[in-house]
Parts: structure tokens; C-alpha cells; sequence
């Protein structure tokens, strides 16, 4: 039987500077909306299933975003989207079935890092890189006398 692939790189969409739509929507719940088909569709084409429950995943997450917005967008709210994206939380309540999700549930996630730079270009743009967490050995502490 052939090795499950675990490591996923998605190309996230940039994160919107005005109000998208129309009505009270928030900007933020449309970006999950077009991340979550990011998610979906790089896992397709990449060939990675949904992470089995029981998964330790590792993320790693750049969010380039324009000048203006890297002082006013939090990197916990940002990454909220992204994780409920991986859930297919896209909305409404949670006792409604969800439909196709990377991730059941982001308690599997072990190790985040994430970083907010300017979006200078679109060639280093925002991504999500998923891969199988990995515990790392933490150097014992030398103590001075």
C-alpha cells in the first residue's frame, strides 16, 4: 500500500482591503469562503485525501498583505479564518452538517508558525503549508554558576 501523502502547499488569495458584497457581510468570512476553495482544490490536485482524525499536523502560514493593512489585521484573526477553512466552517450553525473538510477538527494541529510581510508582488504571495508534525528534542539548559 502506497504512502499517504500528508504535505500540502496552497496558494492563499489575498486578503481583501475593502468590504466585499453586499450587506453586512464581513470581508473576512468571504476570504474563507475563497480559501477554503483554495484549500480544496490544491488537496485535488496535489492529490492529498482529508487528515484522518487522529493526524498531528504542522502549520506554516505567510500572509502578505498590502501596506496599509499590516498594522490593522491581527495574525489570531487571520488565522482563525484559515483554520476554520480547513474545516469547511464556512458559516452558520454548528450543528449544520459540514460538506468536504481537510482537516476534522484543528485541535490536531501541534506546531503554527506564522508571519505577516507586505505584498510587494504577486509572485511572493500569501500560503499554508501543511506537513505531518514532527516533535522536535529541546536542548537541555545549561545552568551558570
Amino acid at each position: 500500500m502506497p504512502k499517504r501523502k500528508m504535505k500540502l502547499v496552497v496558494s492563499l488569495p489575498r486578503y481583501p482591503t475593502k468590504r466585499v458584497g453586499t450587506g453586512i457581510r464581513k470581508p473576512g468570512m468571504a476570504w474563507r469562503r475563497t480559501v477554503y476553495e483554495e484549500i480544496r482544490r490544491s488537496a485535488e490536485e496535489s492529490d492529498v485525501a482529508p487528515y484522518p482524525p487522529r493526524a498531528q499536523i504542522e502549520c506554516t502560514v505567510r500572509l502578505a498583505l498590502d501596506r496599509n493593512r499590516l498594522d490593522l489585521q491581527d495574525v489570531d484573526h487571520l488565522l482563525k479564518h484559515v483554520f476554520d477553512a480547513m474545516q469547511g466552517r464556512l458559516g452558520g450553525p454548528k450543528a449544520q452538517p459540514r460538506g468536504w473538510h481537510l482537516l476534522p477538527n484543528d485541535y490536531q494541529i501541534r506546531r503554527v508558525t506564522v508571519e505577516k510581510v507586505e505584498a510587494l508582488d504577486r509572485k511572493w504571495g500569501s500560503r499554508l503549508v501543511l506537513t505531518k508534525y514532527v516533535a522536535r528534542r529541546r536542548p537541555k539548559a545549561k545552568i551558570a554558576l
